[in-house]
């Protein structure tokens, strides 16, 4: 079982967040997302923010999603880390 069947989606309004399943690597995903030029907004505290009832199609939010699990599943997302030379896990 992949890094997808763990993501955690959630809809408040007409806005959906994308929380990653470890703790603090949700920001080094969205740098990562955002290296391969996919424009999302991190909100700290709250996740990965997708915009799909207005700005993106549903295959666009599969897409993403889709990236998500590849950034987790490859450790894509550790280039944009160095904590005290550390990688969060």
């Amino acid at each position: 079982m992949g890094a997808a069947a763990s993501l955690h989606v959630v809809c408040p309004g007409c806005e959906s967040v994308v929380r990653v399943p470890r703790e603090r690597l949700d920001e080094l995903v969205a740098k990562e997302l955002l290296a391969r030029e996919i424009i999302i907004d991190f909100r700290p505290g709250a996740g990965i923010r997708i915009s799909p009832h207005f700005y993106n199609s549903k295959d666009e939010c599969r897409f993403v999603l889709a990236q998500i699990a590849d950034v987790l599943d490859t450790s894509a997302y550790a280039r944009h880390a160095s904590v005290g030379g550390k990688t969060p896990t």
